[in-house]
């Protein structure tokens, strides 16, 4: 790793220079500093456009010496598998000290996720469908959207996904 870094306990900034964005630190747990010096290069910042946020990125050289791009994130958690998520807990995506972190599937990762900007019910999953002047119930169950239905009021709506959420998520 050639980024500068800065010990601070249990917790270890990660400095990222970035021409776009200036400088920005990641966190990351001290312990797993040695894991993180494995990557050759530099740790980056690239932006999500979907969490709205920063995630850091690194290059790994292959057994075969091609290279590969790993997330911060994941490469701390040593999660390789594509069908298997790491969840930040406190929706710090620049957090990346193991105890923010979790594995995750991708149905509980998605329950971690903040309300979209266009959510008029204060409750997720609820929404005002102004085509049919209903309100609109879904959930997201592994990896697909399942409708709850049309409501004439928004407790109506908002009880059927709560319902959902015992029935599909504990």
């Amino acid at each position: 790793m050639k980024n500068s870094y800065e010990i601070r306990g249990d917790t270890t900034a990660i400095f990222i220079e970035s021409k776009k964005y200036g400088i920005l630190e990641t966190l990351i747990s001290t312990s797993d500093l040695e894991k993180a010096k494995e990557i050759e290069g530099w740790w980056h910042v690239i932006w999500d456009n979907c969490v709205k946020n920063f995630y850091v990125r690194g290059n790994k050289r292959n057994s075969g010496g091609s290279w590969r791009k790993v997330r911060l994130h994941r490469w701390i958690m040593g999660v390789n598998d594509s069908k298997v998520q790491v969840d930040h807990i406190l929706q710090d995506t620049l957090d990346n000290c193991r105890w923010a972190l979790r594995v995750v599937t991708p149905s509980q990762n998605s329950q971690n996720r903040g309300f979209p900007s266009n959510n008029t019910s204060g409750q997720r999953g609820v929404y005002w469908n102004g085509r049919l002047n209903k309100w609109e119930a879904r959930i997201d169950v592994n990896t697909k959207t399942k409708y709850l239905g049309y409501f004439r009021n928004k407790e109506d709506a908002i009880n059927a996904r709560k319902s959902a959420e015992r029935l599909y998520w504990i």
